[in-house]
C-alpha cells in the first residue's frame, strides 16, 4: 500500500453501488486493498482492528449515519473520509466538511467515473494534513519532554519574555518560591523579588536589550529573592537568552539556587575561623599586653618612689595613661575581630587600614619575621567589609608565619591595576579598574597539588595545629566582594596571594572631626548608686563622683543594689552588665518596674547583645564602654540627671 494506492474501506449497503465502485477501482488498479462493509458496526470493527488508508462511506446506512465514522476516527489512527449520498443536501455537506470529511459526493454516473481522480486529490490533501498533524504531535511531545526535564531538575528554572512575564515555572521553582504554576505563569517576575532586586533586574534587561552587551548573560551572581509569604532569602541566579518566541519576543531562562543553607554554613565557618585565628593571635597579643603592663607597673612603682615630687609623678601618670589607652585600643580591636556581625560594606582606602593594622600584624608574625608594606600612593578606593578584610590579612599573615623560617619576611603590597582584554585571559574578571592587594612570603612554598586544595574547607597543611578554615574564609570574603584571589607558589620559593577588588567610583567619606563644645559643669548633689562586682571599680567610681559633690552608694551585685533602693531615694544607678546571679539588664528591669523615676546608665568592658533581655533597647544603645576616663563618665552622669 502506498499513498497513491491506499487501503480503502467502502461502507455501502447498496450492492449495485458496491459493484459499480469496485469496477471503477479495478479499472484504475485501486481495488487490491479494498474492504467492503454493509453497516457501521462492521466498519467500526475493521477500523479498530486495522485503520484503513481511506474511508468511502454512504451517508445513510442500516444502523446509522456514515458521518459518524468521521468522529469515530478521533479515537483511532486518523484517516481521510469521502462521504457519498444519493440525495444532495447542502447542510449535510457543510457539517461533513466541518467534522473533517475531505470530500462530499452525490451519487451519479459522473461521480463514480471520476472517483479515482477524487481519491488521488483527497490523498494529496491528506498528506499535507498528516504532515501538519505529525508536526504538531512532535512539537507537543517536545514540549512535554522539555517540561519533564525541567520538572526533574533540582534547581528552580524559570523562563520569561522580554517584558518580564513568566512563561514556565518548574517544580523546583514551585517548592523554592511557594507559588504554583497557575499562580505565577503569565504574571510578572517581580512577584519573586524584593523591590530593590526587581529594579536592578529591569535595569539589566533594558540595558541588554538596548545594547546587546551580554555582561550578565550566563554569569552567576547572588541576589535576594522573595517567597510567597514575603520572606526574603538569598539565591544564586544564572541568566541566559533563548531563541525568540513565535510572536518575536525575546526570551530568557534563569536558574535559581537557594543559598540559605550555604550562607548559614559559611557564617558558622566564619565564626569558627574567627575563633581559630583569635587563638593563634594569643601569643602576639600576650606579648603586647605584657609590654603595656610592664609600663604601667614600672611607672606605678616610680610614682610610689617619687610620690613627694609632683612634677615626676605627673610625667609618670602621663606615661601610664598612654599605655592604658594602647591597651584599650587593642582590646577594642580584639572585640571587633571576635564579634559576630553582618557584613558592613563601606568605601575605604586599603592603605589606611594596613597602616592602622601594621603593629598588630607585626605582633602576629613575631620579631622573627620582618613585615614590609609597599603601598602605592593615591590608591583607588574599594567597597569592602573592613572587618572581613582585616580577618583575611591576619589569616594570610598567620599562614605565612607557619611557612616562613626565622629571618624571613612578609611583604604586603597595594597597586592600582587597569585590566584590558589581554590581561583577563588568565583572570576570571571583566576588563576595568581594580585594586591589587598582594601578600608575599619567603616561606617553603607549595606544590601544584597543595595549591589545588588550599581553599577547600578543613584542608590544612599544618596538621593538628590548623583547622583548614582560614583560607576558605578568605576565599569566601573575596568572592562576596566581587573580586578574585590567585596564588603563585613553588616549593622553596615562597608564596604570593594576589587579591583583586573592583575599584569603587564613590569617594571615601572625609574623617569626622570631633566638634569642640564648651566644657559643661560636672558637679552635682544628687544621689547615685554604683553597682559592680569589681571592688576596685566601686572604689574608683565612688572617689570620682564624690569629688564632684554627689552622694554615692555602692553595691557589689544586683541583690544588694535592690536592698539599697528600698531604703534610699536614688536618682541614678550606674551598673555593670556582666555580674553574677543578676546581670545589669535584669537589674534595670527591676528598677524600671519598681522605681520608674530612677535613671539607669549601663557600663561594660564587653558589650555583647547576648545579655540584653530588657524591653528598653536604649540602655544597650547608650552603654558606656570600659575603660573610660573620668570626664566622659561625669559628662554622661550630668547629662542624664539634667534630662
Amino acid at each position: 500500500m502506498t499513498a497513491d494506492n491506499p487501503s480503502i474501506l467502502l461502507v455501502e449497503d447498496n450492492i449495485a453501488h458496491v459493484d459499480l465502485i469496485r469496477r471503477v477501482l479495478e479499472d484504475n488498479n485501486l481495488s487490491n486493498h479494498l474492504t467492503v462493509c454493509k453497516n457501521l458496526a462492521d466498519a467500526r470493527q475493521v477500523i479498530t482492528a486495522r485503520p484503513p488508508g481511506l474511508v468511502i462511506t454512504d451517508l445513510n446506512l442500516p444502523d446509522g449515519k456514515g458521518i459518524d465514522l468521521i468522529e469515530f476516527s478521533a479515537g483511532n489512527s486518523a484517516y481521510p473520509v469521502i462521504l457519498m449520498t444519493s440525495f444532495g443536501d447542502e447542510n449535510i455537506a457543510v457539517q461533513a466538511i466541518k467534522l473533517g470529511a475531505l470530500d462530499y459526493l452525490v451519487k451519479s454516473p459522473e461521480a463514480f467515473t471520476s472517483l479515482p481522480q477524487t481519491i488521488s486529490r483527497v490523498m494529496r490533501e491528506w498528506r499535507h494534513i498528516e504532515a501538519k498533524l505529525n508536526a504538531q504531535a512532535a512539537l507537543l511531545q517536545k514540549d512535554q519532554e522539555q517540561e519533564e526535564i525541567l520538572n526533574s531538575m533540582l534547581e528552580a528554572v524559570i523562563t520569561i519574555d522580554q517584558d518580564g512575564l513568566v512563561l514556565s515555572f518548574n517544580s523546583a521553582a514551585e517548592s523554592l518560591f511557594g507559588f504554583t504554576r497557575k499562580e505565577i505563569i503569565g504574571n510578572n517576575l517581580h512577584q519573586l523579588m524584593p523591590q530593590q532586586t526587581a529594579t536592578a533586574h529591569n535595569d539589566y534587561i533594558d540595558r541588554y536589550l538596548a545594547t546587546g552587551q551580554a555582561e550578565v548573560m550566563g554569569y552567576s551572581r547572588e541576589v535576594e529573592a522573595q517567597h510567597k509569604d514575603l520572606s526574603i532569602f538569598p539565591i544564586r541566579l544564572s541568566v541566559a537568552e533563548l531563541s525568540p518566541a513565535a510572536n518575536g519576543k525575546r526570551r530568557f531562562i534563569g536558574s535559581c539556587q537557594d543559598l540559605t543553607l550555604l550562607k548559614q554554613q559559611q557564617e558558622q565557618l566564619r565564626r569558627i575561623q574567627k575563633m581559630d585565628a583569635l587563638g593563634k593571635l594569643t601569643g602576639g597579643i600576650a606579648h603586647d599586653y605584657n609590654n603595656i603592663l610592664a609600663i604601667v607597673l614600672g611607672y606605678a612603682e616610680q610614682i610610689e618612689h617619687d610620690k613627694h615630687q609632683p612634677d615626676k609623678v605627673a610625667i609618670y601618670s602621663h606615661h601610664i595613661s598612654i599605655a592604658a589607652e594602647r591597651g584599650a585600643k587593642l582590646a577594642k580591636k580584639l572585640m571587633v575581630f571576635s564579634r559576630h556581625k553582618k557584613p558592613d560594606i563601606s568605601v575605604m582606602d586599603i592603605n589606611t587600614l594596613l597602616r592602622e593594622q601594621e603593629q598588630m600584624l607585626q605582633q602576629t608574625l613575631t620579631a622573627n619575621i620582618t613585615l614590609r608594606l609597599e603601598l602605592e600612593q593615591n590608591l583607588w578606593p574599594v567597597e569592602l567589609d573592613q572587618s572581613d578584610l582585616v580577618d583575611a590579612i591576619i589569616n594570610l599573615s598567620i599562614n605565612a608565619k607557619f611557612a616562613t623560617k626565622p629571618g624571613g619576611s612578609l611583604t604586603i603590597r597595594s597597586k592600582n591595576r587597569t585590566l584590558n582584554n589581554l590581561d583577563i585571559l588568565h583572570l576570571d574578571l571583566k576588563p576595568g579598574d581594580y585594586v591589587l592587594l598582594s601578600v608575599t612570603d619567603t616561606g617553603h612554598g607549595m606544590d601544584p597539588a597543595t595549591i589545588e586544595n588550599i581553599f577547600d574547607p578543613f584542608y590544612s597543611t599544618k596538621g593538628e595545629s590548623g583547622t583548614g578554615l582560614g583560607l576558605s574564609q578568605v576565599y569566601g570574603f573575596v568572592e562576596r566582594s566581587h573580586g578574585i584571589i590567585r596564588v603563585d607558589s613553588e616549593p622553596g620559593k615562597g608564596s604570593c596571594f594576589a587579591l583583586y577588588f573592583p575599584r569603587s567610583l564613590r569617594s571615601i567619606p572625609p574623617p569626622q572631626n570631633p566638634v569642640k563644645t564648651p566644657k559643661k559643669p560636672t558637679q552635682g548633689n544628687e544621689t547615685i548608686l554604683v553597682v559592680d562586682d569589681e571592688p576596685d571599680m566601686l572604689k574608683l567610681g565612688h572617689k570620682i563622683l564624690t569629688a564632684q559633690g554627689y552622694q554615692v552608694f555602692t553595691a557589689r551585685d544586683g541583690q544588694q543594689a535592690l536592698s539599697i533602693l528600698q531604703q534610699e531615694k536614688i536618682d541614678l544607678v550606674i551598673s555593670d552588665v556582666i555580674m553574677p546571679s543578676m546581670n545589669g539588664y535584669q537589674l534595670a528591669q527591676q528598677i524600671h518596674k519598681n522605681y520608674p523615676q530612677t535613671k539607669v546608665q549601663m557600663v561594660s568592658g564587653f558589650a555583647d547583645a547576648h545579655y540584653v533581655d530588657t524591653i528598653d533597647d536604649s540602655l544597650h544603645q547608650k552603654i558606656l564602654q570600659k575603660p573610660f576616663n573620668s570626664n566622659i563618665l561625669l559628662t554622661r552622669v550630668r547629662s542624664l540627671l539634667d534630662e
